[in-house]
């Protein structure tokens, strides 16, 4: 199927497949059809003739990751297949690993599991501050101690900065392992210290989704893997999340400055929420700082919905009613497990939901629990089978 099969000249899905600049910027809102649009884009480059290795689609999450992979084989021009999607984290490790980069810094590349953290927050000194001062610590350290949005990624700013920097690689080397977010700030050095890395032209074409969640360390090892490469965006920072691991949703706002000859796009059209709901998300966006004033369209074809405010008493009674209320809507309805979104603001929450549901024989994946080792048992187990950590 040719790439512009059945596809409006005027629309923003042709617009966004079809440009052809080295950077191009895509504001999308959630259920705007962003993902329909880049896989028109990838199609194009196949049918054009770009080598399927050397096409990058970067997501945030594994669960993402494998959607996109998804999505790619959906794509149906020959070379689809070929397309490898990944997260930034599993792509800069294997960059590392090629390298033998963590090796020469003498470090284990066995990322610590959640059960793990808990020793080492309370091992560091108290002097950094409470656990929670000390864990916003090790998220500045995981972003290359860019906490602001003007900093720059690079070495710890202050002394106490360096101190605490010293006393947590030293525990992670004493201990064998690694936090998941060194991965990006080593790869970020190695790449910028070295202007003739090969990784820095793996690539023709590489394309990003969820730009605004990712930190200035994650968007700088982005720009180094493009030194020659186009760079197609996708984001919207109003839907920025994660503020706690210092997101740089101001990234995606100034793309146009810092990306000379920037083409830019828009998907304002929310095809996927009833009207009442887009109305919602528009009062609530419109309160964000430091943003463009933009906002959702409304499809009227959706109709209002339906919109319930319930109240649980406890959090495992919120995740058994969560579940009742799906298995009606499957058993009494007729909707598919597929077709159901469950939105959680936190880890704590979206887990008993997810066990809720599991336990009420409905198929559910969390974003929040990603592989084997996101079980707390299975942490501890793994945990306690470690010599170097008992």
């Amino acid at each position: 199927m040719p790439w512009n099969n059945e596809l409006d000249p005027k629309s923003p899905a042709y617009a966004i497949a079809a440009a052809t600049e080295r950077f191009v910027r895509v504001v999308a809102g959630p259920g705007t059809g962003k993902s329909f649009a880049m896989k028109r884009r990838v199609a194009r480059l196949l049918e054009e003739g770009a080598k399927p290795k050397r096409i990058l689609p970067v997501t945030f999450t594994n669960v993402a990751a494998e959607d996109l992979q998804r999505e790619m084989l959906l794509v149906g021009v020959p070379g689809c297949e070929d397309i490898r999607g990944a997260t930034l984290h599993s792509l800069c490790l294997r960059i590392l690993s090629r390298q033998n980069v963590l090796e020469t810094l003498g470090r284990v590349p066995r990322p610590l599991n959640r059960f793990e953290i808990e020793p080492l927050l309370y091992d560091l000194p108290a002097s950094y501050g409470d656990k929670r001062a000390r864990n916003q610590r090790i998220r500045a350290y995981e972003a290359a101690w860019a906490r602001l949005q003007h900093d720059e990624p690079g070495y710890p700013p202050t002394p106490e900065d360096q101190a605490f920097e010293t006393e947590l690689i030293e525990w992670l080397k004493f201990h064998d392992g690694m936090l998941i977010g060194e991965i990006i700030p080593y790869a970020y050095q190695y790449l910028r210290d070295n202007p003739a890395a090969p990784e820095r032209n793996l690539y023709d074409h590489v394309l990003v989704d969820e730009y605004q969640d990712l930190n200035k360390a994650e968007q700088g090892v982005i720009d180094l893997l493009t030194t020659e490469a186009h760079l197609c965006i996708v984001g919207d920072d109003d839907q920025s999340l994660y503020s706690f691991k210092f997101a740089h949703p101001a990234g995606i706002r100034e793309f146009q400055a810092t990306h000379k000859v920037t083409v830019d796009h828009a998907i304002t059209e929310c095809r996927r929420c009833p009207t009442s709901v887009v109305a919602m998300a528009n009062a609530l966006i419109s309160r964000n700082k430091d943003r463009d004033a933009r906002q959702l369209a409304p499809r009227q074809e959706n109709g209002p919905g339906l919109v319930d405010i319930i109240q649980y008493d406890t959090l495992s009674n919120e995740g058994i009613g969560i579940a009742e209320y799906v298995k009606a809507l499957i058993e009494g309805k007729g909707y598919k497990p597929g077709e159901i979104l469950v939105l959680a603001q936190r880890r704590s929450i979206g887990n008993p939901i997810h066990d809720a549901l599991v336990g009420h024989g409905i198929p559910s994946k969390s974003y929040y629990q990603e592989g084997i080792l996101d079980n707390a048992t299975a942490q501890e187990r793994l945990a306690g089978n470690c010599p170097v950590l008992c």
